[in-house]
């Protein structure tokens, strides 16, 4: 957090080993971070309290006249690639999901839902910040299922994989290329 707060990143997404310490320690993390931390198909369903309250599904940022939202996206693989544990109540119940566990569809519904609220105000351009990854075993989750089975994503800002990927076009659901890029690993 100490680095990302000095290198001055506006938005992060959580990734699957930011929970590798559990709700608390992540809850601290949340606290000390300057970036404002999205993810729009993060559901809890617990009775007590929320440890990722402080996440927004998205925003909209004004430049001069251009609007622009950040959808943040984080991989479902979350609850099998951290501890499972911390992803539940004291009964053993999970609390917390990422939409489609066991399946895309409602991962590409629930993002596909935001791109719609993000339109209606009036963004004009939509950047999905993800933690999807292009890994084949991460199949239907990754960063170019979603694309393919979404529409109104401008662009894809992904990780996971850290995989090196400078300028990629994939076609959404019209037919329409979106831009992928990743940056690989280590900032």
């Amino acid at each position: 957090v100490d680095i990302m707060n000095r290198v001055g990143y506006d938005f992060a997404v959580l990734g699957n080993h930011e929970f590798d310490y559990g709700m608390q320690q992540l809850t601290v993390l949340l606290e000390q971070a300057n970036a404002q931390y999205l993810g729009c198909n993060l559901r809890y369903t617990g009775d007590g309290e929320n440890a990722l309250s402080a996440v927004q599904p998205y925003a909209v940022v004004s430049y001069v006249e251009t609007q622009v939202a950040y959808i943040g996206v984080s991989t479902p693989e979350s609850l099998v690639k951290s501890t499972p544990a911390y992803f539940m109540d004291a009964q053993g119940d999970f609390v917390y999901d990422f939409y489609g566990q066991e399946q895309g569809n409602a991962l590409y519904e629930c993002v596909q839902e935001t791109v719609e609220r993000c339109q209606e105000e009036g963004a004009d351009y939509i950047v999905a910040l993800t933690h999807l990854g292009t890994d084949e075993s991460s199949a239907p989750f990754r960063s170019i299922d979603l694309i393919a089975n979404t529409n109104g994503i401008d662009a894809v800002l992904d990780g996971h994989s850290h995989s090196v990927i400078p300028c990629q076009f994939v076609e959404n659901k019209e037919g329409t290329d979106v831009l992928l890029s990743s940056t690989g690993t280590g900032l």
